[in-house]
């Protein structure tokens, strides 16, 4: 936590909130345009994808295991959001 103590410190800390504000969005933004790949490219993801081509698995449960992963990626990309950590 960063106190402010003198009125005179009052600009610094803004200009960091700001700075801090910016950077993490920018980041949060880069993230979500890599998400797809990233849950298209895990280990299990590629090993659905095989049996699928194999004809193991149908379009159907393809498309739900697909969609887990997913899911799987986006919770612990969540869990560890600065947002949601306890203070």
């Amino acid at each position: 936590m960063l106190l402010v103590l003198d009125p005179s410190r009052w600009h610094a800390a803004m200009a960091i909130y700001i700075v801090s504000f910016i950077s993490y969005n920018t980041l949060e933004v880069l993230y979500v345009a890599v998400f797809p790949s990233l849950a298209r490219n895990t280990h299990r993801t590629n090993r659905l994808r095989e049996l699928y081509a194999a004809g193991k698995m149908t379009g159907e449960e393809y498309e739900i295991e697909e969609s887990l992963e997913k899911n799987r990626i986006s919770n612990i990309s969540t869990v560890r959001s600065p947002r949601f950590m306890l203070q």
